[in-house]
């Protein structure tokens, strides 16, 4: 049995009409399913704490959200093995993996093949994420993206990005790495990775990958407000780490110590009241991948 929870809003709208193209596909291979429509962010997280009791298959259907909030609500990850059909208007962690965007009979295909791997996470405090957990620029375009009502999706996070940086404000912190001494910066993006890529296709991290057992701390330092669009155009090159205003830490856990409690994008979603303390679950989810 595979119980797939599904956002229908995702992918602006669109993921309803490839619920109902999914559910032909799977019957004509006479597979059996259950189809859950979520209407809420904190819906998607009951579905799947319902739905994974006594383990089995659960499907996300939908974009980066919808996979953080049912990552959040399985109880018990041990018993489950998590399959992706990537629909929403960000697919970031589906990306990295390799999965088919916006096809899903070929992404459905990847899950009744049956290949299975032990996947990273990230925990957050108490929080679950899977792909990237940041503070700094990102937060703000996603707060903007929140308040926003005229232009949703792709267009919007890019507006948002252009607004953020004429009123974006340094974040300063130390970190502490491993345990380890506590250094200063002062940066424009800190972003914790198991992920490659974050806000809909940048890479953010190129060296990231699930299954290696280690967080990638990919952080911007401070410079000049004239390089920073130079600095975001390599985002989409994948060339991030060639700067020399970027450093790359690779660890197991790492903590962000601030004057105040920081506003905490996990996996596009905004966390507040949160301290920022990273740590790796190694091989901590069986997800389906293509083979």
């Amino acid at each position: 049995m595979y119980k797939i929870i599904c956002n229908p809003v995702a992918g602006k709208g669109k993921t309803q009409k490839l619920a109902a193209r999914l559910e032909e596909y799977l019957r004509s291979k006479n597979v059996d399913y259950s189809l859950h429509f979520s209407d809420s962010a904190e819906h998607v997280r009951r579905l799947a704490a319902q739905l994974s009791k006594g383990g089995g298959n659960i499907i996300c259907m939908g974009g980066d959200g919808t996979l953080h909030g049912v990552l959040n609500g399985i109880e018990d990850l041990s018993q489950v093995t998590l399959g992706i059909i990537p629909c929403g208007t960000g697919n970031d962690f589906a990306k990295t993996l390799g999965l088919p965007l916006g096809d899903v009979a070929a992404a459905a295909d990847i899950i009744l093949g049956g290949a299975i791997a032990k996947a990273d996470y990230i925990m957050l405090g108490d929080k679950r994420a899977l792909n990237v957990t940041g503070m700094g620029l990102d937060v703000e375009v996603l707060e903007r993206m929140r308040r926003a009502k005229l232009i949703k999706g792709r267009l919007q996070y890019y507006l948002s990005l252009l607004r953020s940086l004429l009123t974006f404000r340094w974040n300063e912190y130390r970190i502490s790495v491993d345990g380890g001494e506590n250094k200063f910066h002062c940066a424009m993006i800190t972003a914790v990775c198991n992920g490659k890529y974050f806000g809909g296709g940048m890479m953010i991290s190129p060296k990231s990958d699930p299954f290696d057992g280690k967080l990638d701390v990919i952080i911007v330092n401070r410079i000049s407000r004239l390089r920073i669009p130079f600095a975001l155009l390599s985002f989409f090159t994948g060339k991030l780490l060639k700067n020399k205003f970027v450093d790359h830490i690779r660890c197991e856990q790492v903590e962000f110590i601030t004057s105040a409690k920081p506003s905490i994008n996990a996996d596009g979603e905004l966390v507040y009241g949160q301290s920022f303390h990273c740590s790796v679950v190694k091989a901590g989810l069986n997800v389906f991948v293509p083979k």
